[in-house]
């Protein structure tokens, strides 16, 4: 009878103290946890738990659209674009170069402007910049054009054109990005050829894909 109680008491302490032990049958103990949740042989005591999913799913990263680099080839370089004088002159414009020489000596695929007795023509299109960086004069090429035919009445007078200060901006023969400030504008002195003289500063870009 003694070991009877006795037994029972310490099943009841065992209880009491919130833990027993279970026998498997290979007579393996597995302890429990005091809450009640069983834990196996297999199952490491400080297994962390899954990391908590987040109630919504985040929006994946989007790739920032970037448009062409610019590689400064040369800046603010002197050019005088001088109009032929003489009945059928035309001085050609290289950008890329640059270079002002007559007509002929630079060839028609080279060629940005032709500077006539009587007219100002672009082969390639010009827009006006509002800035001097290479995207802004890039998008004042594109989206501000002026005409690819001037003729001297529409050089001179309040209503020109061109004026100083102008940013004249183009992608050249070569595909550079070219931007041509109007420094000073020299009215000609011939009642015959009115096609101005203009004192420019021409800076070019080469553009990086």
């Amino acid at each position: 009878m003694p070991l009877i109680v006795g037994a029972g008491v310490l099943a009841v302490a065992l209880i009491a103290g919130g833990s027993w032990y279970l026998t498997r049958e290979d007579g393996t103990g597995s302890k429990a946890v005091s809450d009640g949740k069983q834990r196996t042989a297999d199952q490491p005591k400080d297994a962390a738990a899954p990391a908590a999913q987040p109630s919504g799913s985040a929006a994946a990263p989007q790739a920032s659209a970037s448009g062409p680099a610019y590689t400064e080839v040369y800046k603010d370089k002197p050019v005088k674009l001088l109009a032929g004088r003489e009945f059928g002159k035309v001085n050609a414009v290289d950008l890329d170069f640059p270079k002002v020489a007559p007509f002929g000596d630079i060839g028609w695929k080279d060629r940005e402007l032709e500077m006539g007795f009587e007219d100002v023509k672009s082969s390639t299109a010009f827009g006006k910049s509002k800035g001097t960086t290479p995207e802004l004069c890039a998008a004042g090429a594109a989206t501000n054009p002026i005409p690819e035919r001037l003729p001297s009445s529409d050089l001179s007078g309040a209503d020109s054109a061109i004026v100083q200060g102008d940013l004249l901006c183009t992608v050249t023969s070569k595909g550079n990005l070219a931007m041509v400030k109007i420094v000073t504008i020299e009215p000609s002195s011939s009642k015959q050829y009115t096609v101005p003289t203009y004192l420019t500063e021409v800076t070019l870009w080469k553009r990086q894909p």
